[in-house]
């Protein structure tokens, strides 16, 4: 099959082989794979990015760097052949789902940062069937592969337990912070305040049902989300920029007994002063992941229209434009999701 292989820093489009398909997997012929920031480190700053996942002792991201990768883990596509014991999904059934596989040895890993399961940037997949959804009628490929992101901003925002008067400041409105605004939406949350420096970013999550977006240099975001939800309300953060002294700003704004989310990935060893936090008990929760029902929550508000998932795509490509996306990506002002289309390698471009 075709794939954009990740080979000596570069992207290529060469012929690579199906990965294998063992008891309980599917593989699924892909029709669209989104472009994650996740994508972006592992290619940009592969050693770092290996380092973090071995001091963190997870096998989602193992792989040997020397070695071809194919990235690409926000999925949809069909399924054209199941291993033996799948009864959720039949043959054609269109699925997405969270991109992971048992193998051989039953290590769960994650498709797209492993040298043998690779990732919907090529014609074919093999993921998990436990972990599919079937796609709704109606939903083009491109709009469900947002589901995966927008789903990381549900689980969040469920574990947060935020009550849904007192607000929030949202840190950073990629695709994972547009998640978060999504699902704060999806609960009536009133007083939500975003920081973005891109303003076609910030248009999104006005649209998404923000109240506010600033300019990290326009104002005190803490001050100004006050002035909405009162002085005595209690803070949520979430800090979804994954840079370094980010958390630390926050820690120092931030009010007594602000609860801060962090869903943004640095990668980099940070500073923060921790006697700020003890004075003002803040409450930092690191626990990104999963919650069970919170992809299916995200699939069915873009199944709905509640989240318009095509106005978040900024540009689609072909495989032959994986490399040229991962430029677009890497200065963001312009881009918010990117979406890889193995159908139209020879076409690549803005839609």
């Amino acid at each position: 099959m075709l794939a954009a292989v990740y080979r000596s820093g570069a992207f290529v489009v060469d012929e690579v082989p199906d990965p294998p398909l063992g008891d309980g997997q599917v593989l699924v012929e892909i029709e669209a794979t989104g472009i994650c920031g996740s994508d972006l480190s592992a290619a940009r700053h592969t050693e770092m990015f290996l380092q973090s996942a071995r001091e963190s002792g997870t096998s989602l991201y193992s792989f040997d760097p020397a070695g071809d990768l194919v990235f690409g883990h926000e999925y949809c596509g069909r399924v054209i052949s199941a291993g033996a014991g799948v009864e959720n999904v039949s043959l054609g059934d269109r699925v997405a789902g969270y991109a992971i596989v048992n193998d051989e040895d039953g290590v769960t890993r994650l498709c797209g940062y492993s040298n043998v399961y690779t990732g919907g940037f090529a014609q074919r997949m093999v993921v998990q069937a436990s972990a599919v959804h079937h796609v709704p009628d109606g939903i083009s490929a491109a709009a469900a592969t947002l589901a995966e992101p927008f789903s990381v901003g549900e689980a969040s925002v469920q574990r947060s337990q935020l009550n849904p008067e007192n607000g929030a400041i949202v840190m950073g409105c990629g695709p994972i912070g547009l998640g978060v605004i999504a699902a704060l939406s999806a609960r009536a949350a009133r007083h939500v305040i975003v920081v973005e420096p891109s303003p076609r970013r910030r248009e999104m999550a006005l649209q998404l049902g923000a109240a506010a977006a600033l300019h990290p240099d326009e104002a005190n975001p803490v001050e100004y989300w006050r002035q909405h939800a009162g002085s005595q309300a209690p803070l949520t953060v979430w800090e979804c920029t994954g840079k370094s002294g980010v958390i630390n700003k926050i820690m120092h704004l931030a009010p007594p007994q602000t609860r801060i989310m962090v869903d943004g990935s640095c990668m980099v060893d940070d500073t923060v002063r921790p006697i700020v936090g003890t004075y003002k008990g803040l409450l930092i929760d690191f626990g990104y992941g999963p919650v069970d029902d919170a992809y299916a929550a995200s699939l069915a508000r873009i199944a709905t229209g509640a989240v318009d998932a095509m106005s978040l795509i900024t540009a689609e490509v072909g495989l032959d434009g994986v490399g040229t996306a991962i430029e677009w990506l890497s200065s963001p002002n312009e881009h918010v999701k990117i979406i890889v289309r193995p159908e139209n390698t020879a076409k690549a471009g803005m839609p």
